[in-house]
């Protein structure tokens, strides 16, 4: 039988990660948490046979998949919030991949609209799957009472950084 070494303080000296517990390690708690969400986003988006979808894709498929009619690409930016620029790309990468395509806009013949494909559409039980699967995980082991003061911080963080943006 073998002992187990009690579990350090992450923020302690020697403790193996250097993980600050003190307020000022907010961000970095942050961040680090976004990043292991996104890699397990890859992960059981490849394993569901989701092929080249990142996370970064998902604002742009997440809005299509509400749609029944192509959309300009405007639509899908404010939507995402993200550059237009950004968009772009990532409606360019998702059209290469066979998930999305551009229909030219009768209105307009000079623009675009996108649409998913067939195999776009076949994503979303893989996107749904996946959002359960990631919910579960990051809110396991929280009562309701915390995961609603969690909720709250976050939005107050985000309020105060929109803030200090304007």
């Amino acid at each position: 039988m073998t002992s187990r070494q009690p579990r350090s303080d992450p923020g302690q000296p020697g403790s193996g990660t250097g993980r600050s517990h003190k307020p000022a390690g907010a961000f970095e708690r942050i961040a680090r948490v976004h990043e292991l969400g996104n890699l397990l986003i890859e992960r059981e988006l490849e394993r569901r046979g989701a092929h080249g979808v990142l996370p970064a894709h998902g604002g742009v498929l997440a809005f299509l998949f509400r749609q029944s009619e192509p959309v300009p690409i405007k639509d899908i930016v404010a939507f995402t919030g993200r550059a237009k620029s950004s968009v772009t790309g990532v409606v360019q990468t998702l059209e290469r991949s066979g998930y999305l395509s551009r229909v030219q806009d009768p209105a307009d013949l000079r623009s675009w609209r996108i649409q998913l494909t067939p195999a776009g559409r076949d994503l979303l039980p893989a996107f749904q799957k996946t959002s359960e699967l990631l919910v579960g995980t990051v809110l396991s082991g929280l009562p309701e009472s915390e995961q609603v003061a969690l909720v709250n911080i976050l939005v107050r963080i985000e309020d105060n950084l929109t803030q200090e943006l304007r």
